[in-house]
């Protein structure tokens, strides 16, 4: 059960740093490119990581919601 803490914890931390990201190129602080299909630096990984935690986090709240 302790390690299922863990892991709520590090998919928390995931979602919210890829929404800060996602805050940080909405109110440009990081810049998008200038060409037309350019992406912020580290997009791809931000997302990437994001829908991985995104994905943790439904089976995590399918597991607790069997041990209830």
């Amino acid at each position: 059960m302790r390690r299922l803490g863990f892991l709520e914890l590090s998919v928390l931390l995931v979602l919210v740093g890829a929404a800060a990201y996602e805050s940080a190129v909405a109110l440009k602080w990081i810049p998008v490119g200038s060409e037309p299909g350019e992406n912020a630096r580290f997009e791809g990984l931000v997302m990437g990581l994001a829908l991985l935690a995104l994905g943790a986090g439904f089976v995590i709240s399918l597991l607790l919601a069997t041990l209830n």
